[in-house]
């Protein structure tokens, strides 16, 4: 009984995902949520499309493998459960109310802890984002302006096409989202 730390720098998903690739095993357990304060929750989610696993999320039992396939239960709002089979090898996140074996303990006492170190791997976001930028500023237009709460709605009942659209135009002019009108309007 081991527990393999993958440790390097760079992306832990890539880091993973080379590591399981050379020897993969056919279950691994995540956690249903991020720890840090900077993580988001997707590794396991990244990781599986990365391998191209299935994954479950919300898993509260497993059961024992028949023919490749492993029967667990996923646990639902409300207390409700549903019964699924996963092919292997997979990625099964547990759910927050899944009560942990008793034996686990005992193994986590016993277990030998290895650093596998991972060389450097290429960076995919490097390519794509160069210094943290993906894109230049673009300036957000004002969809709401301090006239909005000012001005009452109106309530058109079965206009004509140009009625409502001159009433569109206008509104949006008094919000500021369109510019005030150069000189005479075109259909008007």
């Amino acid at each position: 009984d081991r527990v393999d730390c993958v440790e390097g720098p760079g992306d832990a998903v890539d880091r993973l995902a080379a590591f399981l690739r050379v020897d993969p095993p056919d279950l691994v357990l995540a956690g249903r949520r991020a720890c840090g304060g900077d993580d988001s929750g997707m590794l396991p989610y990244l990781l599986a499309e990365r391998l191209g696993w299935p994954l479950l999320a919300g898993v509260i039992a497993v059961g024992a493998v028949t023919d490749g396939w492993l029967p667990v239960t996923i646990g639902l709002p409300q207390g409700a459960r549903r019964q699924a089979r996963v092919r292997m090898p997979c990625i099964l996140c547990a759910h927050d109310a899944a009560p942990a074996p008793p034996f686990v303990f005992d193994r986590a006492r016993r277990v030998e802890l290895r650093i596998v170190p991972t060389p450097a791997l290429p960076s995919v976001a490097a390519d794509i984002a160069p210094n943290g930028i993906d894109r230049p500023y673009r300036a957000r237009p004002r969809l709401i302006g301090a006239t909005a709460h000012a001005r009452a709605g109106q309530v058109l009942d079965h206009p004509d096409i140009a009625e409502a659209a001159s009433v569109l135009r206008d509104h949006l002019r008094a919000l500021g989202v369109l510019e005030p009108s150069q000189g005479a309007p075109l259909n008007e």
